[in-house]
């Protein structure tokens, strides 16, 4: 099958490439870009002309995360915060051009307000104002938007479930920097104001928490793939594992009593990040400069930096815990 498909191919007379027969759809970005209590539409200077979000198509070899950063400041001149997948919308005809497939982000817009690229202009709407009609699908998700309650920090929680994501945040710096240092201040501090705080941090190699000559060490010796050893003050739990579980299956497992989850590394991961610099190790970040980090959202440094999200003072952990709380704590209620 597969060579009558290739013997069918087109080819290309200058390239001599294989062109696909096969027609599939293109996937696009559209962005929510939020600034205060109002949202960002840009003008279309191309058919279908109107009111529109931000966004357009992915380049190849580009990730959905950079297409969403790299389009909004091209339309806009806005830099983008706290980007976070909000949905996905796939219906055939929602672009009267082609068949698209958009990934919509939702976003906090940093910067000066510019129209620019394929955009004739851009305005801030309310979302009890927006201009009608808007183009393609554009007033359904923005009516889902609403309906989520205007929330920018992913899709809805499940019915009946409780999700952690947005109850938890990775620290994360380079090697050296003191962060587990600054955790136990942090920690102690959210623990002073009546909390219930978990703790993941992660470990690249292998690491040992029992001692030979105790039984549980006996026992996960022998070849015990999962050990729990409980008392009435607490427990502890050895599993053993192929590869990490993904981190939300470790928040929804063992920290559903959590008021809020601190993570100690993953500088990989979708939950939103606290980078710990100090001037002493590095004048560089890992989420600006080394790349750009959409889940950044504040930096704890001893020295000045120039940077699009909060700064914090590295030796003051009890402005550091005032952030965490403000951001993900203010409306859980103390020692549920």
């Amino acid at each position: 099958m597969a060579e009558t498909a290739l013997k069918n191919a087109l080819i290309c007379p200058h390239c001599h490439k294989v062109a696909s027969p096969w027609r599939n759809p293109t996937p696009t970005v559209d962005i929510i870009i939020r600034i205060g209590d109002k949202i960002v539409l840009i003008e279309r200077k191309n058919a279908p002309f109107g009111w529109a979000l931000p966004g357009g198509f992915v380049d190849y070899g580009e990730s959905l995360e950079s297409a969403a950063l790299r389009e909004a400041e091209e339309e806009t001149g806005l830099k983008l915060r706290d980007l976070r997948q909000f949905g996905a919308y796939s219906a055939p005809d929602r672009d009267p051009r082609q068949h698209n497939i958009s990934v919509v982000f939702t976003a906090e817009g940093v910067g000066t307000l510019s129209a620019g690229d394929d955009a004739a202009g851009a305005a801030l709407f309310s979302l009890d104002a927006l201009p009608n009609p808007l183009c393609f699908d554009h007033a359904t998700i923005l009516a889902d938007y609403r309906r989520r309650g205007e929330k920018s920090l992913g899709p809805p929680e499940p019915s009946g479930e409780k999700t952690m994501r947005s109850k938890a945040v990775s620290f994360i710096a380079k090697s050296g920097t003191g962060k587990t240092t600054l955790l136990e201040k942090v920690i102690a501090d959210l623990k002073s104001r009546g909390y219930k705080v978990g703790v993941i941090k992660h470990d690249a190699h292998q690491f040992e928490i029992d001692h030979p000559g105790k039984d549980s060490h006996r026992l996960t010796a022998a070849g015990a793939d999962t050990m729990l050893i409980t008392s009435p003050a607490k427990l502890a739990l050895v599993k053993q594992h192929d590869a990490s579980p993904p981190l939300d299956e470790l928040l929804n497992l063992y920290f559903s009593d959590c008021d809020i989850v601190v993570t100690e590394g993953f500088k990989k991961s979708g939950l939103p990040k606290i980078e710990i610099n100090r001037a002493e190790r590095s004048g560089t970040l890992i989420c600006r400069d080394q790349e750009y980090d959409p889940t950044l959202i504040a930096v704890a440094s001893d020295q000045h930096l120039e940077v699009d999200v909060p700064l914090l003072d590295l030796n003051n952990p009890g402005q550091i815990a005032d952030f965490v709380e403000e951001r993900f704590l203010k409306s859980a209620v103390k020692g549920v």
